[in-house]
């Protein structure tokens, strides 16, 4: 009696064994499959939520940058002001909402590392847009949907942020957030 209830505890265990293996994805960390980044700030956790799983967000193509360098030229201080820009006439489905989202992740965060929050819409004539878009006290975050993949590119002062889909646009916004907070 005593084979069979150690044959039996042991054919028990090793299936409990064979249905915990998850499958390699190159990180043992499983936050990477969840949409939620976590953030201290000193005795303060905030939980951020993103528009894209982590780990589909680490495939956004970088241009010209890399993650520290975003997180440097947002939380460096070396920048009074964002300036945004998009297309105004882009619907929430075609990627608008990937605009919302970031404005409002970058303003709830304004208290930790304060900027003037600027985009077309604050100001009169182009000659003034430029202006500010130009200044050295300026980074411009530009999003648009291009026929791009998720895909982030700095060039001067300016961050790309495009994609081809709302999805890819997720991805890629996401991916600036996590290197913007991390």
């Amino acid at each position: 009696m005593k084979k069979i209830v150690l044959i039996l505890s042991l054919v028990l265990l090793s299936s409990f064994c064979l249905c915990t293996e998850k499958p390699d994805s190159g990180s043992d960390d499983l936050s990477d499959f969840g949409s939620t980044l976590v953030v201290q700030f000193g005795d303060t956790t905030v939980n951020v939520p993103l528009r894209a799983v982590i780990n589909d967000s680490m495939t956004t193509n970088l241009i010209n940058t890399n993650d520290s360098e975003i997180k440097s030229d947002y939380t460096s201080g070396n920048y009074k002001i964002i300036y945004f820009e998009y297309d105004s006439n882009i619907s929430n489905e075609e990627g608008g909402i990937v605009i919302t989202d970031l404005v409002s992740k970058v303003s709830f965060f304004n208290n930790v590392y304060p900027y003037a929050i600027a985009d077309q819409t604050l100001f009169n004539n182009t000659q003034d847009i430029e202006k500010v878009k130009n200044s050295n006290n300026t980074l411009v975050i530009q999003i648009e949907r291009t026929n791009n993949s998720a895909t982030i590119e700095k060039y001067n002062n300016t961050y790309v942020i495009e994609g081809n889909s709302l999805e890819e646009l997720d991805k890629a916004e996401s991916r600036f957030v996590i290197a913007m907070l991390s």
